[in-house]
């Protein structure tokens, strides 16, 4: 389900929903086959999926999508992955804001481009 997350994750909530779908259901039959038993959503015991998510130690698949994103800039800053960030984005050192890291890129001019690794993971760390 993570698998090329950084290539290709998906913009619409509709396949949001979809991906996660399936994470939901391994986690409902654990819960059931961990109880012994077809927990069904009426009985006093039936868990929500962010409590089952909880309770065996896991996070939605979009929060560790965008976990993956920041993660992989911070290797490309860093140099751990051979491509030229010159090519994706700038990184500005100011010493002035409290981050003391800015990031400059193209904007996009298409949809498609839009939802493209950079633009997508940059700005939502801004």
């Amino acid at each position: 389900l993570e698998y090329g997350t950084v290539i290709t994750s998906p913009p619409k909530k509709n396949d949001i929903r979809l991906i996660e779908s399936v994470q939901n259901s391994f986690t409902r039959r654990l819960y059931s086959r961990q109880k012994g038993r077809y927990v069904n959503h009426t009985d006093s015991d039936y868990k929500t999926a962010a409590e089952r998510n909880s309770l065996f130690g896991l996070a939605s698949l979009e929060h560790r999508r965008k976990a993956i994103d920041k993660l992989t800039i911070n290797k490309m800053i860093a140099g751990k992955i051979d491509l030229k960030t010159s090519e994706f984005f700038n990184v500005l050192q100011n010493n002035r804001t409290r981050t003391k890291t800015k990031f400059s890129w193209t904007r996009c001019k298409s949809n498609l481009r839009r939802h493209f690794f950079v633009n997508r993971t940059l700005s939502n760390m801004i």
